[in-house]
């Protein structure tokens, strides 16, 4: 038979002495004595030791990230917040969640690019450490990034050929006269959704041939929200291709946004619209961020590389160099033979 353990301990300045068969008894028999006395509570059960991750993520959001994003980009944190986390761990008390249930939701979201699911981290991130600094939770179970594994797949956006942007040119006469103007907007410009919505009439030089970007409209619970445009670089001007001229004369308007009226569309209306444009005619699979990286991509061969970069409302010359200016080696070479008499030699 095992020997009895009897082990002096020292509670609220006063000696006790626990007994037991196992330290794990001298461990309950302490517990016990610390209860009855009144000064530490019986334990919670583990729902009601923390608040939801769901209570926690929506305080992050509103104190921390709310008040210093733009529009565009508060929008994408509350899409992806809402339309990927919180199914998942909304519900859940923020403090039983560990490590091992965040690597099995960074598995689940294989398919996606890397920089999103990144980002689906970077929110659960926020949300621990914040509940960390508050004194909610003792650990943060996002704190070392090194132990996560994500998704390796890279975002593709491919440019249309030639020859497919081409097809929608001639097709869009098959389009109402809204809906062609719509998609006349993304084909001839260049802009980003935020900045086509965000157009309004008085932006338009018809005189001098030019599009001025001023603002994005972004959503928030589908309604529009009229702010800045994605960075310094995106307050701009395009030039007006003849054809997109054409297209706004014909639904010219005094004042206004060019697509919506007297106030923007909502996210609903222009999904709606989407939609039906890509019932009447073949799109070739491209969205509105694909038309921008199209004409882009088109354009680059037929300007010098800061005129593009001006043009796309990069705030990097680097992202045009690197996304766009594929014959920029090619025009390096050739300039050499056009170098060899500088010096008169």
């Amino acid at each position: 038979m095992a020997k009895r353990i009897r082990q002096r301990v020292m509670f609220a300045g006063e000696q006790l002495w626990v007994s037991g068969n196992t330290q794990q008894e001298l461990f309950d028999q302490f517990l016990n004595i610390v209860q009855k006395s009144g000064m530490v509570g019986e334990p919670e059960p583990a729902n009601h030791r923390t608040p939801s991750f769901e209570k926690c993520a929506r305080q992050w959001f509103s104190i921390y990230k709310l008040p210093k994003l733009r529009h565009n980009t508060a929008y994408n944190y509350q899409r992806d917040m809402e339309n990927h986390v919180l199914p998942v761990f909304g519900k859940r008390p923020i403090g039983d969640i560990k490590p091992s249930d965040i690597q099995e939701f960074l598995n689940s979201k294989q398919d996606k690019a890397h920089s999103t699911v990144k980002h689906f981290w970077l929110i659960l991130h926020g949300v621990f450490s914040m509940a960390k600094w508050d004194g909610i939770i003792q650990r943060d179970p996002t704190e070392d990034v090194r132990y996560f594994t994500m998704s390796k797949k890279k975002t593709k956006r491919e440019a249309l050929s030639a020859e497919d942007a081409q097809d929608i040119i001639r097709n869009l006469p098959r389009l109402s006269p809204e809906d062609g103007l719509l998609l006349s907007l993304f084909i001839f410009s260049g802009m980003r959704r935020s900045e086509v919505l965000g157009l309004r009439w008085e932006d338009i030089d018809f005189r001098e041939g030019i599009l001025h970007v001023r603002r994005a409209v972004t959503f928030r619970n589908n309604q529009p929200v009229v702010g800045e445009t994605k960075s310094a670089a995106g307050l701009r001007m395009i030039p007006l291709d003849p054809r997109l001229r054409q297209a706004l004369l014909e639904r010219r308007q005094i004042g206004g946004y060019v697509i919506g009226g007297e106030n923007p569309i909502s996210e609903k209306t222009f999904q709606r619209t989407w939609q039906r444009i890509n019932r009447n005619i073949d799109l070739h699979g491209a969205t509105a961020h694909i038309f921008r990286h199209t004409y882009i991509t088109l354009a680059a061969p037929h300007i010098d590389i800061k005129t593009l970069q001006s043009i796309a409302g990069h705030a990097d010359i680097s992202t045009t160099m690197n996304r766009y200016a594929h014959g920029q080696a090619e025009k390096i070479a050739s300039a050499g033979k056009e170098l060899e008499g500088m010096f008169g030699l």
